[in-house]
């Protein structure tokens, strides 16, 4: 079974986390491209932050506020976490901006910094070198509605001790989710699941029923 250790979610109005059960507005107050350096949510500058697409600015953001929650903060319980990340829709609108540049530059010329981003990995990569993360890296284009298939492949990597805690990202095209998990009792009924929003608790419970199943 499966402990979920600490929460952080953004969506385009707001951003909070679920243990510590903060929640602040920031659509009309700075830009998503500042948001995290405006609410000091870095703990040194992002190098190119603002050359990153919107999906991987998101989930720097969500997963900085998934890690001050669960209270992992030095290099050595950082370097232990590995990385999965859920997209129900891939790469797509990545692939889509990309071709879109190629046809504004007469089919001759488009931007490197938007190819990068054809990759569906290439968030959670850069991110895992941002943060520290040393453990496996998977990506899994689909989420299966249980959530069972997804809780399965993280136990596995905490039971075979390829990492002591797994970040899962969820990633929606309305909303982005990040959240720490270990082996051990579950824990989840410490979150107060009334206090998130509709679709992030939804996520953090079908996360909490799959790890009780499997």
């Amino acid at each position: 079974m499966i402990d979920i250790l600490g929460l952080g979610w953004l969506n385009d109005q707001c951003y909070g986390q679920g243990r510590n059960r903060s929640q602040v507005d920031y659509a009309n107050r700075v830009s998503l491209e500042r948001l995290g350096f405006e609410d000091n949510l870095f703990r040194e500058t992002i190098k190119n932050f603002g050359r990153f697409e919107a999906l991987t600015q998101k989930l720097f953001i969500a997963t900085t506020l998934a890690l001050r929650d669960a209270g992992l903060t030095n290099s050595e319980q950082l370097h232990e976490i590995g990385l999965l990340a859920i997209n129900k829709t891939g790469c797509i609108a990545s692939n889509q901006r990309f071709f879109q540049d190629y046809l504004d530059g007469g089919r001759k010329l488009s931007r490197a910094n938007l190819f990068i981003y054809t990759l569906p990995s290439s968030p959670i990569a850069e991110a895992a070198i941002y943060f520290g993360f040393r453990g496996p890296l998977l990506y899994i284009d689909a989420m299966d509605e249980s959530m069972n298939s997804e809780i399965q492949t993280v136990e596995n990597l905490l039971q075979t001790a390829q990492a002591k805690f797994v970040l899962i990202n969820l990633i929606d095209e309305f909303y982005q989710a990040a959240l720490i998990v270990r082996i051990g009792k579950a824990a989840t009924e410490h979150f107060n699941m009334s206090f998130l929003p509709e679709n992030i608790a939804e996520c953090a419970k079908k996360i909490k029923e799959a790890s009780e199943r499997t």
